[in-house]
């Protein structure tokens, strides 16, 4: 597995109260040493102060408090950019709530071996969504679907479990996607794709979510699927690195 203490796990939360401390504890015993930064869109259920009072008695871990609800590509982003100002090799992404099982850490790292960019895939052999509602199931079968036919690649787009080699190609594809809502995720793995980044995917089971409620709301899901129509106008206006 990477080196550890190369690693920084970027944790964007709005109101994770119910999973917030769980999670960081069990990336800590799986994943160590680590770093694990969490960014947060301004929680009011307790979440900051249940990242703080960790903080006191785990080094590792780190908050930025954000004034307000940014967005879940910006919050990827902006802690991606951190972590490389902040001189780490390795940037891991996951959700708050769960659904991304930290006994996937290794596995995920394990990737970055042969790839700069490995995501946690729910579509490749071994993968799954466990006890989702059909409705669901659905909904995620048809946008995969839909990502397919639109981007021709077969990459679980839309998951934001990720491993990054911070690299400046890595880098560049980043910055160079517009989305600050969830249309970023399958938007960055495009441009990465398109800027010739090493991709690969390792198998996840999602559960289905057992505490609280999704934050994607009908407005992100619009913009994802116009971004998915527009997504090739906006390849041809990215550079490659020189």
């Amino acid at each position: 597995m990477t080196a550890g203490k190369n690693i920084c796990v970027v944790i964007p939360t709005l109101n994770e109260a119910g999973t917030i401390a769980q999670l960081c504890l069990r990336i800590n015993e799986v994943v160590r040493p680590c770093s694990i930064l969490v960014i947060d869109d301004n929680s009011t259920d307790g979440t900051l102060e249940l990242v703080r009072s960790l903080m006191k008695n785990y080094p590792n871990i780190d908050l930025v408090a954000r004034p307000t609800r940014m967005g879940i590509g910006s919050a990827h982003k902006f802690g991606i950019r951190e972590a490389s100002q902040r001189e780490f090799e390795v940037v891991v992404t996951m959700d708050a709530d769960l659904t991304h099982n930290p006994d996937d850490l290794p596995n995920l790292l394990d990737g970055l071996q042969d790839a700069d960019l490995v995501v946690g895939s729910r579509f490749v052999e071994g993968g799954g969504l466990d006890d989702w509602s059909l409705g669901r199931k659905v909904l995620t079968y048809v946008g995969h679907i839909a990502t397919r036919l639109l981007l021709h690649f077969d990459f679980d787009s839309s998951s934001g479990f990720r491993a990054y080699r911070l690299n400046s190609r890595i880098l560049h594809a980043i910055g160079s996607t517009p989305s600050n809502s969830y249309a970023f995720l399958p938007q960055s793995i495009a441009v990465a794709n398109h800027l010739g980044v090493r991709i690969s995917q390792v198998p996840v089971v999602l559960p289905s979510r057992t505490y609280g409620h999704s934050k994607m709301r009908l407005g992100d899901i619009r913009e994802s699927i116009v971004r998915l129509i527009q997504i090739r106008k906006l390849l041809g206006r990215i550079p490659y690195d020189e």
